[in-house]
């Protein structure tokens, strides 16, 4: 007989409890391994559901739930294969919506009743697949060297999706070789021989084409599109595209570069051909319709004041094919320079003004490097004006474009009587005229600013639509947390490239008012409204520009 002892009774009862029955363990969940459509994927609307479990699965107990967020989508009979291990939905009696996101979920159990942890995905499925555009467009004349194009709005499948132009007038197809853009969304035809000048063609999808996910592409608003072709001429000759020049050869660092051939030439024979020294590294962008223009797209900006040759060595053919250039083509272009330059101050239009009846005004030259801003003891508010001479600018180039600058003001000290705040402080671009005050020692009143009467203020937040009709210029917020002894650089360079384009009418003046303002188009001067004295005062004004120039 054998004994245990009641500890060994009780582990052997726990273990049982644990496993349900003596000398078995509980079984893995079965999991999802694969499925198709992947989670996050994008699919076409033909796409099947198939799924692939870890193990045998009760068929009966799988449950794949398909919605598109409102509405659950049928995914048609399953077949199971692989003892049980996997399902296609192969069949679904409608396909799936275009543009739609949908999510699935996967529940169930494993043979041995074993259930699985519900698993969630999503999946897109693309646009409806349509013809973009067409080149030449419908009813276009263009040069018998110029290569027809299809263009989808998204990738197509290079297999099925073949490119065709008919010669009408002789009821023939052109021979084409189709070139595919690198994603996909665009075949050329690039025929071996010139089309035949004058004759009518076509151009069309062949039947079957679909989308790289299997869908059908819709061409019916943009095929079949019908052009003509031009009559061809002799031998060419290759010129640089002077037309985006900002100046004699002068070019801007975020150009391409074109060049014209004086007619329709084969577009291999040209771009083989092109060199550029020193070399700029970049690639062909389309050429034009007529057959006489190649772009060259930099991958990277020109340096500023580079310059460059350009070559179309010998060997171009104009599009008849009969006559091939025998001399290479060739000239030269410079890139723009960039300078900085800090505008001086003009001294007479520069100064405060408290906006009372009985107010004064004052200009730096009789109250040098001193302005303010804020308001006065009787609620005035205090406006301060900076007037800077752009004469320098205008005379360094023939060609002068100002790409940023930076207005820097010092603060010397603060009269701050209590602790209301003023609001917020705005350096405002306007304009006025030459000098800032009635008389330089003007007390009896202040004058404001005459505005030009085609530039009244209007202060929109940058990039924001006017409430009022007319030209409306930029300003830029200022903090207001300034210390005494502290220097406040903002960014006007918006400012400044739209004074500059009216330079001629505004006698090359940059002008701008610090104010603290409110209202519907910051026209509202702020106060605290306690009749003490408020201001913040300032000296050293200074304007940065950094600017684009030609040789």
């Amino acid at each position: 007989m054998t004994y245990r002892s009641l500890g060994a009774l009780g582990l052997a009862a726990a273990l049982a409890a644990c496993v349900g029955s003596p000398g078995k363990l509980p079984l893995p969940a079965p999991t999802l391994v694969s499925s198709s459509p992947a989670d996050g994927s994008t699919v076409g609307a033909v796409a099947t559901v198939a799924l692939t479990f870890s193990e045998p699965m009760n068929a009966s107990s799988v449950a794949v739930v398909v919605t598109d967020g409102a509405n659950a989508y049928d995914l048609g009979a399953p077949t199971w294969s692989d003892g049980g291990k996997a399902v296609t939905y192969a069949a679904p009696p409608s396909p799936l919506g275009h543009g739609m996101t949908y999510g699935i979920t996967v529940d169930g159990k494993g043979t041995a009743g074993n259930a699985m942890e519900q698993k969630s995905f999503v999946f897109s499925v693309e646009a409806q697949p349509v013809v973009e555009e067409v080149q030449p467009a419908a009813g276009a004349t263009a040069a018998a060297a110029f290569e027809p194009t299809i263009t989808f709005n998204v990738a197509a499948d290079r297999a099925s999706t073949q490119i065709v132009v008919k010669d009408n007038d002789v009821s023939t197809e052109v021979q084409c070789l189709p070139l595919w853009s690198s994603d996909s969304k665009q075949v050329t035809c690039h025929h071996t021989a010139p089309l035949a000048f004058s004759h009518h063609h076509t151009i069309e999808l062949a039947p079957g084409a679909k989308s790289a996910v299997g869908d059908a592409i819709d061409a019916s608003g943009e095929l079949p599109s019908a052009f003509t072709a031009a009559a061809g001429i002799s031998p060419p000759v290759a010129a640089r595209d002077i037309s985006s020049d900002v100046a004699t050869d002068n070019v801007t660092s975020n150009t391409s570069i074109v060049i014209a051939f004086d007619q329709p030439v084969d577009r291999v024979d040209a771009e083989a051909r092109l060199s550029f020294s020193p070399a700029i590294p970049g690639s062909f962008g389309p050429w034009d319709a007529t057959g006489t223009k190649m772009t060259w797209v930099p991958t990277a900006a020109l340096p500023y004041g580079g310059e460059y040759t350009w070559t179309v060595a010998a060997g171009v053919r104009e599009i008849t094919y009969t006559e091939t250039s025998t001399l290479a083509s060739s000239g030269g272009f410079k890139v723009v320079k960039q300078g900085t330059a800090s505008l001086p101050l003009v001294r007479d239009a520069t100064g405060y003004v408290v906006d009372l009846p009985t107010g004064v005004c004052r200009d730096d030259n009789t109250h040098p490097n001193r302005t303010h801003v804020g308001d006065q003891g009787g609620n005035g508010p205090l406006l301060s004006f900076y007037t800077f001479d752009g004469t320098s600018l205008a005379g360094s180039a023939p060609y002068v474009n100002p790409a940023a600058a930076e207005l820097s003001i010092y603060q010397d000290s603060n009269d701050i009587d209590d602790a209301i705040p003023l609001g917020t402080l705005y350096a405002q671009s306007l304009e006025f005229a030459g000098v800032l005050c009635d008389t330089p020692t003007s007390t009896a009143r202040a004058r404001l600013p005459t505005e030009r009467s085609t530039h009244l203020f209007c202060f929109c937040m940058i990039g924001q639509p006017c409430n009022i009709d007319i030209s409306c210029w930029y300003q830029a917020r200022v903090s207001t947390s300034w210390t005494a002894g502290t220097t406040q650089t903002i960014q006007v360079g918006s400012t400044v490239s739209h004074q500059w384009a009216e330079r001629a009418d505004r006698a090359n003046r940059i002008q701008f008012r610090l104010a603290f303002a409110t209202g519907n188009n910051y026209t509202t001067y702020t106060t605290d409204g306690d009749n003490d004295q408020d201001l913040f005062f300032m000296s050293s004004p200074s304007l940065s520009v950094t600017y684009d120039y030609s040789w």
